[in-house]
């Protein structure tokens, strides 16, 4: 229940910002690049509780987004599709028309950490 509410969070904050696009010189081919593939996000509650959840950034700019909570006996699961794209050191992605702003904090060859401006709580994901 809690990584759902954190993940629907952070999904409702990318939604409410919203972000337009201009293409003149594209200086971060590499962060674009970088990202490319899948990622995974775990935290263990306890107890058998946990949260988890991969996300596959594909080079044509979309994504799926595919998450599993167990939160005391509670099973759920969710898929979200969407469009990514990187600007500077912003992911913005679309899902359905609505925009979401996330920062990138770091990004490496294994290692992706993201930030929600919104209450700067910060995410590490695993490439995988």
């Amino acid at each position: 229940m809690k990584a759902t509410c954190r993940f629907l969070f952070i999904m409702m904050s990318m939604l409410m910002l919203t972000t337009g696009f201009s293409g003149c010189s594209d200086d971060n081919d590499g962060a674009d690049s970088s990202i490319i593939g899948t990622w995974a996000y775990e935290e263990d509650y306890g107890d058998g509780d946990y949260y988890y959840e991969e996300i596959t950034f594909k080079a044509n700019g979309t994504f799926i987004l595919e998450s599993v909570e167990n939160y005391y006996g509670d099973y759920s699961t969710e898929t979200l599709r969407g469009t990514w794209e990187i600007e500077g050191d912003e992911l913005i992605v679309d899902i359905d028309g609505d925009h979401l702003e996330i920062r990138i904090v770091s990004i490496s060859s294994n290692k992706l950490v993201l930030e929600d401006y919104e209450d700067d709580e910060r995410m590490t994901y695993y490439k995988v």
